[in-house]
Formats: C-alpha cells, sequence, structure tokens
C-alpha cells in the first residue's frame, strides 16, 4: 500500500513537472508573447512599478480612461511588479511571471482535484488539458484569467466546504483581479440552492461572503470610483455588445467558434461528456452534491464559451474538475474501463491535429509580436518624447506601451473606451485604415493631432501614404508596417 501511495506520488509529481516544463518550452520557442493582451498586462505593472497605484493616464488620448482611469486587474499586475523589478528586460520578467501563474494553477487544480482522485488519476487529468489547443494557447498568454482561475477553483472549493472567511478574503481579491467576478454571484446562489435540494440546507454565511468580498473589492480599489465604469464598460457593455452581434472591433475571443471547430479542438470535453452521460444512464443514480456544483459551473462557462471563445479556458478547468468528482463516485467495472480506454484513444487521435493548430498560432502571432516589438523599439530610439503616434488598430498600442511609454497613442486595451466617449473618431480610424478618406493627411493631423503614426502593410491606407511622397515620408518599416511622418503643411 505504502509503495502504491508512494509511486502515485511520483507519477503526479512527474505529471507536474511535465505541464510546467512543457508550457515553458513552447512558451520560450521564441523570444516574444504570442498576443497583444500579454504586452499590455506588463506596461501597466510597470506602471504601477514606475508611478504607484494611483497614476495620471495620459497614454490613451481617445480613450475615456484618459481622464478617468482604473485599472481592472490592479491586483494581477502587482503580482507581476516583482519579475520586472527583477528583470530589465518586460518580455523576460513577463515570461517569467506567466511561469510563477502557471505554476499557480497548477498547483491548485491538483490540490482541488485531489480531494475526489487518487494522485494517478489526478495525474492523468492534470495533463487532459493540454490535449485543447485552444486551452494551451491560453496558458501561453500573460493574463489575468490565470489568477481569476486559480482564485476561482479556490473560492467554489472552499463554498463547498462551508468556508466563508476564505470565500470572502479570496473573492475580494478576485474583484481586484478580473471583472468575471459578477458570475460569482450567479454561481453562489446556484450551489446553496443545489445544497438545500441535497441536505435541506441554505448556507446563507457563503452568500454574504460572495456580496461582501465583492463590495470590499470595489470599495477599496485604489481607482474607486473610477473602476465602476470600467466594471460597467468593460463588464457588462462589452459582452452585451458583442453577444448581440454589434461588432465595434472586438477581437476574435469575444466571438463564438463554429461547431465544428469547438469540436475538434475540446476533443476530450465532447467525448467524455456522452461517455459520462451513458454512465448517468446506465446506473441510475444521482450523483453527490460537490459533483452537482462543479457540473454547473463546468455547464455555465462552456455554454459562454460556445458564444465567447475567451471562456475556452475556463471551461476545460472546470469540466475536468467536474469530471474528476463524477470519476470519484465510480466503481470501476470492466465496462467502465473499456469505455474509457477507447475514450483516451479517441481523443488522442484527435489531438494529433490540434498540435499543428497550436505550432500555426505560435509562428504566426509570434512572427507579428517580434515585428511589432522591433517597430515600438525604433520609435523608443528614434521618436520625440510626448507625441501622439497615430494607429488604426486598438491592439497595437499594447506592444508601443510596452517599449516606448514616452509617446501617447490613440486607444487600446478594449475598443468600447474609445467607442463609448470618441464613437465619430472610432469611425474615422476604421474610415481611414480602410482608404475612405479623401484626405488622410488632414484627418491624421488635424483630428488626431498627430504628426508621427504607424499604419499596418495589410491596410489600404498603407499603399495611400506609399503613394503620397509629398504629405507623408516614412521613416521605417518591416514586414509588419511602416512608421510614417506627416509632413506639414507649407
Amino acid at each position: 500500500m505504502k509503495e502504491e501511495k508512494f509511486s502515485g506520488k511520483l507519477i503526479l509529481l512527474l505529471a507536474a513537472f511535465y505541464v510546467i516544463a512543457y508550457l515553458a518550452s513552447l512558451l520560450y520557442s521564441k523570444a516574444v508573447f504570442f498576443d497583444a493582451d500579454s504586452y499590455y498586462h506588463i506596461a501597466f505593472s510597470g506602471f504601477i512599478k514606475d508611478f504607484g497605484l494611483r497614476h495620471p493616464f495620459p497614454w490613451l488620448q481617445f480613450s475615456i480612461l484618459k481622464d478617468n482611469f482604473a485599472d481592472k486587474d490592479v491586483f494581477f499586475h502587482l503580482l507581476i511588479v516583482p519579475f520586472l523589478v527583477l528583470l530589465k528586460n518586460p518580455v523576460a520578467a513577463g515570461k517569467l511571471a506567466l511561469i510563477f501563474f502557471n505554476l499557480l494553477l497548477v498547483t491548485t487544480y491538483i490540490f482541488v482535484l485531489k480531494k475526489y482522485l487518487s494522485a494517478k488519476l489526478t495525474a492523468l487529468l492534470l495533463v487532459l488539458p493540454l490535449l485543447s489547443p485552444i486551452f494551451t494557447i491560453y496558458c501561453l498568454q500573460l493574463r489575468s484569467i490565470h489568477l481569476a482561475a486559480v482564485l476561482g477553483m479556490l473560492i467554489i472549493y472552499f463554498l463547498i466546504n462551508k468556508k466563508p472567511v476564505l470565500v470572502l478574503i479570496l473573492t475580494f481579491l478576485y474583484t481586484l483581479a478580473h471583472l468575471s467576478f459578477i458570475l460569482l454571484v450567479l454561481i453562489v446562489v446556484v450551489s446553496e440552492a443545489l445544497r438545500y435540494l441535497y441536505h435541506k440546507e441554505f448556507f446563507a454565511k457563503n452568500v454574504a461572503s460572495i456580496i461582501a468580498g465583492i463590495a470590499l473589492g470595489i470599495l477599496l480599489h485604489p481607482n474607486f470610483p473610477n473602476n465602476l465604469m470600467v466594471i460597467f464598460l468593460n463588464g457588462i457593455a462589452t459582452p452585451l455588445l458583442a453577444f448581440s452581434g454589434n461588432d465595434i472591433g472586438f477581437a476574435g475571443e469575444l466571438l463564438p467558434q463554429n461547431i465544428k471547430h469547438a469540436l475538434l479542438y475540446n476533443p476530450v470535453i465532447f467525448l467524455s461528456l456522452f461517455l459520462v452521460a451513458w454512465i448517468i444512464f446506465r446506473k441510475r443514480r444521482r450523483i453527490a452534491m460537490d459533483t452537482s456544483i462543479w457540473f454547473f459551473c463546468a455547464i455555465l462557462y462552456l455554454a459562454l464559451a460556445l458564444r465567447a471563445n475567451r471562456y475556452w479556458y475556463e471551461a476545460n478547468l472546470y469540466y475536468f474538475i467536474f469530471l474528476g468528482a463524477f470519476i470519484g463516485e465510480l466503481e470501476f467495472t470492466k465496462g467502465i474501463k473499456i469505455a474509457a480506454a477507447a475514450f483516451l484513444a479517441i481523443a488522442m487521435i484527435f489531438s494529433l491535429q490540434n498540435r499543428a493548430v497550436l505550432n500555426q498560432h505560435i509562428e504566426r502571432f509570434g512572427q507579428r509580436s517580434a515585428y511589432l516589438e522591433d517597430i515600438a523599439q525604433w520609435m523608443d530610439k528614434n521618436l520625440p518624447a510626448g507625441e501622439i503616434i497615430y494607429h488604426s488598430a486598438w491592439d497595437t498600442s499594447h506592444y508601443f506601451l510596452c517599449f516606448n511609454p514616452k509617446d501617447y497613442y490613440i486607444n487600446g486595451f478594449d475598443p468600447i473606451y474609445m467607442y463609448w466617449q470618441h464613437r465619430k473618431e472610432l469611425q474615422l480610424l476604421d474610415d481611414l485604415s480602410l482608404g475612405r478618406v479623401g484626405n488622410p493627411k488632414t484627418a491624421i493631423n488635424k483630428i488626431f493631432k498627430a504628426e508621427y503614426g504607424f499604419v499596418a502593410i495589410g491596410e489600404p491606407l498603407y499603399r495611400e501614404i506609399t503613394n503620397d511622397p509629398a504629405n507623408f515620408k516614412v521613416l521605417y518599416n518591416n514586414p509588419e508596417g511602416m512608421i510614417f511622418q506627416v509632413i506639414p503643411s507649407r
């Protein structure tokens, strides 16, 4: 028995080491991040390091944040600051911070699963999420979603086990880390409703702890009351606009995948759901309360994921915790073992093509990041400080803020912040980019007050500027785009 326990712990330790090492090998396969948001988080953390928690925000000239700034991920950014102090290179610091968050995620995931499973089965469910390329891609991005997932898993675990003080503390931190804290209210209400159905008990302290934690997180935010505006714009208005089909230039993660890709990219989830349904039908018995709560969380995020790609990360985590809790209730008959083995074999076959999807993402977005880093570093060395830099795409400012914070930009972080206060200018950005403005020089120079700008090579505006040497001077270019200067009128 002792040998079995030791072998199980060793397998689990090796599985954890494999997951961290695998993610690190992908992360360090290139010297850049594979998304724009990682750069924004590094930049914001750098602002805290250099200017403190409360500081002016002049960097986005056509954003409501310019005069009403609030850092929606402030706790996450605080945790990154030590890495920026340790390492001078911001990307190197960010990568090291991401390793830390992945380690935190793996540790928390194991902690929760171990309540329901043996060490060997926990090791299996630790590796399975990596078969989803979407989940793995998110693991390579320095984003507050990692900290939210860690806090979320712990909150639900302690809700189930009736630890209201811990729930209160963790909810407070969650509110300072990620805007999805709004979902915690729904989760606690449903959890307590399920507790009542199972045990005729409604533990009101859990509900009170969630509400109090959220209230404290909002009121004690260093940027209160501006954070109320950010909660509304990013946490409520953005999902409503995206879900209603009103696309104002949102990132692809707010758009749904087609069903084919959802099935292909998450084969373990959908295949095992059929297996779970078959077992429940065959056994004809009710699952435990813990399992029901995790199942609700999984279904909630799966439903959101089918509407917006950004939720697949949490959907995978909560689904596999549910699956672990469900497996923990089973007696492994011969039929179940055969079905499970067949499911794993099929899932592995599907996962082979998913590695190609992952590699394509790393190559494509890694190349874009490298070129935009190069552009931003050229700006830092060659452009005068305090200039407003024109750019059509809101996410390019993330790279520029990270490497050239001495200048100012148009918008960033999310198009909602420009849309809410500068709708005409946002439309003008789109028209300029698509070559629908008769005199781009006047629009860039007079309306956006920019003497310098960046334009991507795929924009029609790129060709207009290249073909108009009387009004624009190309200062620097690379395969992603070019930096230009508006030539003053004589």
